[in-house]
């Protein structure tokens, strides 16, 4: 499946459960909460002239229960839409594996590896499964569940 339809597959509003496991500390979390995500569209002339696919995700919280996300394929530094909004440039990742309904991504953030997985079951479901680790030790593992609810 291209990224491109896989991307707005998932695009809606999700509520989410995610569990969070530290293993050092052994501590567990546990969270609820609503996702939107959908496409951003990039304005006419900021498009990227590398041939290369960039995937960027735009983080906006709107509450302590509810993020939206957006995501640009052809996102470059210079897009007015994204001033003073968190951006998180994902070509920096190490490795990208894009099956059938399933999406796995290794990326670097500061000293930190982060290797996500995600897994859409259906329409209407979605499985996700991340690995943290800060120095080759692991020090997050989470788990999440989302159903589409519109």
């Amino acid at each position: 499946m291209p990224i491109n339809t896989f991307l707005q597959v998932n695009s809606g509003q999700w509520l989410t459960s995610r569990t969070i496991y530290m293993p050092q500390s052994e501590e567990i979390y546990w969270q609820q909460s609503e996702l939107r995500i959908r496409s951003s569209k990039t304005p006419k002339g900021t498009r990227n002239l590398e041939r290369k696919i960039r995937l960027s995700v735009i983080h906006n919280l709107v509450s302590n229960r509810c993020t939206d996300i957006s995501y640009f394929l052809d996102h470059n530094e210079y897009n007015i839409l994204t001033d003073n909004i968190h951006v998180q440039k994902l070509y920096n990742a190490f490795s990208f594996l894009n099956k059938k309904n399933h999406l796995s991504s290794i990326y670097q953030v500061n000293d930190l590896t982060v290797f996500d997985k995600l897994w859409l079951v259906n329409p209407n479901l979605r499985l996700n499964i991340s690995v943290i680790h800060k120095n080759d030790v692991c020090i997050s593992i989470a788990f999440s569940s989302d159903i589409k609810i519109a």
